[in-house]
């Protein structure tokens, strides 16, 4: 018995080793088998301790899937640079492969899934051949890839897939080699401050021009004044690739034969045009340019993920994903309101996710094998986002490259005049030297000019169009003068240049004449002519109802300098050659009310600067306009004064003595008894608009009719404040309340309150 059952025993043995060796013998005819053009034949490769349960595990190509047998697949492809899944009964992607020329072997394996993850970076997409190949030898070399292939393998045996999005520390692998890749990073010698070229061409006209960057631009045109866009459309990336990945990285594209896109408009009609040029990038989300770059770049960023996968893919269901992205796009555009390149990339890399996973309307438009297969590329962009952010680099395609490095937006603006195209923002002229220092010269304004007197100006440049270190004064020039009659004089000064019109009459002249700078038109310049002051004299002066007692209180000649209070109107004579002129709505030659301007009260003084009043007068029976310049200052010593100050009043008609008032810096105030008790609080507020007449004459606000004298300034109170609703501050110092706006005409004698306050 014992020698049969060893018999027995021996034999048992015999048959399972010749099944093993039959089993080897078959996985290796298979491998030998012949395959037909356009498929691939490989086995899979799984690591020790693999848990064995192949149940419902498939290959997936972008052309088919197929089981396996015995561990070994026969699947159509597309060959060199393309993609297999390995997935598992769920259809999580468990292994991959990635195809590329001289490859020594078909298999599935730890390894071809390492590399496969690494080789779905976006940056691949704007690879050369040759640099995708460089690319591969490159990395499998590096001491971090091999710590990546050790995290793939631990996936594998665990039984995840391996684009599980709570595998941090695969993904924190996977961002390490990203981040290793890039350490070759070279400098991009690019300009990306002028991604669109304007070329303005005769017959007013504009080329726009792609400037050799990958992403889209969205262009609108509109006439000033009106909302609607007068035409739209966009200037296309020109298609990039690298020849190396440190070149990808660096941003070093090459268009190879490809032309840049670009769009001719002829503008029809005269007027002001605004041109808003945008990327889609950053955070001015809110006009129509914005949301259709953004559209346009996220519809080619996902497109060419995809093709790069799915070269062949049908056009059905191409449309299918751009009209999918469309819809995420708009849905999620709050995401795109960002400037950080992180943050833009991830939002992108969303709606892919989104578009390519479990998307019905793919599902139903595309073929099976690309639905299923892009549905897998779905789940590895998902897990490519969350290890992108552990790489801290920038490894996207050109395209999104040159749209994240580039100017987001390139507005600008032109104007027609008589089919001339004029640059109205990369050259700006302004004011200088004057009270309008730094204002740009408006197209539509009128400026005026004294005869023979110069006017400051200087051109300064606009960020959104050319750029220039420095002013070069004798590229200024004028030209066109559209009024023979008027000479117009350019002088070149120290840092800015002037001009100066004459005329044998000037009285009512206008002119326009064109200025340019380097040849381009900066406007059409509009320009009156008035009549030189240099013999008049304008005379301040104190008010009274009998003009034989009006006196003067300060004498001006042109460019003169003069100091006023601020928000008070000065009683004005004009004098010509030693004669009172009539100025325009006054009788004979009585004065004029004029005021300086609303500015406002505050501690500080106003430095205005060059100051021109103008007088309409009547001289010889012919009506002219007077420029009269002055060197203005209008002080606010009211307010440093009244404000933070405590005042004692004495209110007569109540017989209340040294009443308390505190006038706080905030606009409110307190009005207390001597011995401190409160008795009321109020509001105020300086008079600042000019209403006030800075003279005060005999019998006007309970004043003894003896007063004749200036005041520098007045202050408004609330109805919270008893007896009087005004108070006025004179040049000697007393402080006076009174209730009436203007000039006060009461007869002498007549009996107001009078409140005598005192510092």
């Amino acid at each position: 018995m014992k020698r049969c059952f060893s018999f027995l025993l021996l034999f048992s043995v015999l048959m399972v080793s010749c099944q093993l060796d039959e089993m080897e013998e078959t996985v290796d005819d298979l491998l030998d088998k012949p395959v037909l053009e356009g498929q691939m034949l490989g086995k899979i490769k799984f690591p020790e301790r693999f848990p064995m349960d192949t149940t419902g595990i498939k290959v997936v190509s972008s052309q088919s899937d197929t089981h396996l047998d015995r561990a070994v697949f026969v699947i159509d492809t597309i060959g060199n640079f393309s993609t297999l899944y390995l997935t598992n009964k769920s259809d999580e992607i468990i292994m991959m492969r990635y195809n590329y020329p001289g490859q020594v072997d078909n298999d599935i394996s730890v390894e071809s899934t390492a590399l496969a993850m690494f080789m779905a970076d976006p940056i691949v997409v704007s690879l050369t051949s040759s640099a995708r190949t460089g690319l591969i030898a490159q990395i499998v070399s590096t001491p971090d890839y091999g710590a990546f292939v050790q995290e793939v393998s631990k996936t594998i045996i665990s039984g995840k897939p391996i684009t599980d999005p709570s595998n941090l520390e695969l993904a924190r692998s996977l961002g390490q080699v990203f981040k290793t890749a890039s350490n070759l990073r070279l400098q991009s010698d690019r300009d990306f401050d002028k991604p669109i070229i304007f070329r303005t061409q005769v017959s007013g006209s504009v080329l726009f021009e792609n400037n050799n960057v990958a992403h889209n631009y969205a262009v609108g045109i509109y006439k000033r004044g009106h909302a609607a866009a007068v035409n739209s459309f966009v200037i296309k990336g020109t298609p990039m690739m690298a020849e190396s990945y440190s070149d990808a990285i660096a941003g070093i594209f090459k268009s190879g034969d490809s032309s840049p896109d670009k769009k001719d408009f002829f503008f029809t009609e005269d007027g002001f045009y605004d041109i808003k040029v945008k990327s889609g990038f950053g955070l001015d989300n809110s006009n129509s340019e914005f949301k259709q770059a953004l559209k346009e770049n996220a519809i080619e960023y996902v497109k060419n993920l995809v093709v790069n996968q799915v070269p062949d893919i049908e056009q059905d269901c191409l449309e299918s994903i751009s009209e999918s992205i469309l819809k995420n796009v708009e849905s999620q555009s709050a995401n795109f309101k960002t400037q950080n390149p992180s943050e833009y990339i991830k939002a992108l890399g969303d709606i892919a996710v989104e578009v390519l996973k479990s998307n019905q309307d793919i599902i139903q438009t595309c073929s099976p094998q690309n639905s299923n297969f892009l549905g897998n590329f779905g789940q590895l962009i998902n897990f490519s986002n969350l290890s992108w952010q552990f790489g801290n680099q920038m490894n996207t395609s050109a395209q999104l490259h040159d749209l994240l490095k580039s100017k987001a937006s390139i507005d600008t603006c032109f104007r027609i005049f008589d089919k001339k195209l004029i640059s109205c923002r990369w050259y700006k002229m302004v004011f200088a030297g004057n009270e309008n220092e730094g204002r740009e010269v408006s197209q539509e304004e009128v400026v005026d000019f004294i005869d023979g007197e110069k006017q400051q100006f200087n051109i300064v440049f606009d960020d959104s169009g050319l750029k220039d270190n420095e002013l070069i004064l004798s590229q200024v020039k004028v030209g066109n003068v559209s009024n023979k009659d008027i000479s117009v004089q350019l002088k070149y000064e120290n840092t800015h240049f002037s001009i100066s019109l004459t005329a044998a009459n000037p009285e009512g002249l206008t002119t326009t004449f064109d200025i340019t700078y380097k040849g381009i038109m900066v406007q059409t310049f509009n320009a009156g002519l008035f009549h030189n002051a240099k013999d008049f004299v304008v005379e301040i002066s104190t008010y009274h109802p009998e003009l034989s007692k009006v006196k003067p209180v300060i004498t001006l000649k042109p460019n003169d300098k003069l100091t006023l209070p601020t928000g008070l109107k000065e009683y004005i004579r004009l004098k010509y050659k030693g004669e009172y002129v009539k100025i325009e709505f006054q009788h004979d030659a009585a004065g004029y009310l004029f005021g300086f301007g609303l500015y406002p009260i505050i501690a500080e003084d106003h430095q205005i600067g060059k100051y021109t009043m103008t007088f309409p007068i009547i001289i010889g029976g012919e009506y002219k306009i007077i420029k009269f310049p002055i060197d203005l200052t209008l002080t606010n010593e009211i307010y440093r004064k009244i404000v933070g100050k405590t005042i004692t009043g004495d209110f007569h008609r109540y017989g209340y003595k040294n009443m308390k008032i505190l006038f706080r810096e905030d606009k409110t105030g307190t009005l207390a008894f001597e011995n401190g008790q409160l008795y009321s609080t109020f509001n105020y507020f300086f008079n600042s608009g000019g209403g006030h007449f800075a003279h005060i004459y005999h019998g006007c606000f309970g004043i003894s009719p003896d007063v004749d004298q200036r005041i520098i300034g007045v202050i408004s109170l609330s109805s919270f404040f008893p007896w009087q609703t005004l108070i006025f501050l004179f040049e000697d110092g007393t402080i006076r309340a009174g209730s009436h706006p203007e000039i006060c005409l009461p007869p002498p004698g007549t009996s107001l309150d009078r409140i005598d306050y005192r510092f």
